[in-house]
């Protein structure tokens, strides 16, 4: 028997560091205790073997009967409150996790809600970037058509967009004094 006890004693040191609540470790500890009270009445009934020989039968019949039974049956209930509170606090576990998924689930929606408005409000301002100087250099190109040759294009950058309006306004001037010569 001990070799059994000693057994559901380490499982216990194990179920003691998995436990999650404080009932289920509460519960035990209760059950460490009846293993001790088990052990105990184990060691009386072999001490009586050993001092009474077969004259101690009736007594370490009784032991048996309201030690060893009765605590067995109390570590298993205690074992069976154990499966119920780890089983209790599980779902309370289970529903917080389950609210953690959705809070970061909403989290991720709003920042990409936040990612995907940001990067349509620089698509609009880089795209305007780049036609809002060619849209100008375009009127001032009708301007020119129309035989103004003293409209000019202004743009301050040094981009490719700037190069051309430069040497757009150069030709215009360069047309326009052509004309008038």
């Amino acid at each position: 028997p001990y070799s059994y006890i000693q057994g559901v004693r380490a499982n216990c040191d194990e179920l003691l560091k998995l436990a999650s609540s404080t009932q289920s470790r509460r519960q035990v500890v209760r059950i460490q205790k009846s293993l001790d009270t088990l052990e105990n009445i184990i060691k009386k009934i072999e001490n009586n073997l050993e001092v009474y020989g077969g004259e101690g039968y009736s007594e370490n019949v009784a032991l048996l009967e309201t030690g060893v039974e009765i605590l067995t049956e109390i570590v298993e209930d205690r074992m069976r409150d154990y499966i119920y509170y780890e089983t209790s606090h599980f779902k309370v576990i289970q529903k917080d996790l389950l609210n953690q998924q959705n809070f970061a689930l909403q989290v991720s929606i709003g920042a990409l809600g936040v990612i995907i408005l940001l990067t349509m409000v620089l698509a609009v301002k880089i795209s305007r970037s780049v036609t809002t100087p060619i849209q100008q250099l375009c009127d001032v190109a009708e301007q020119a058509a129309k035989g103004d040759f003293t409209a000019r294009a202004d743009f301050r950058s040094d981009d490719e967009i700037s190069l051309l309006t430069k040497s757009f306004n150069h030709m215009t001037g360069e047309i326009g004094r052509l004309v008038e010569d």
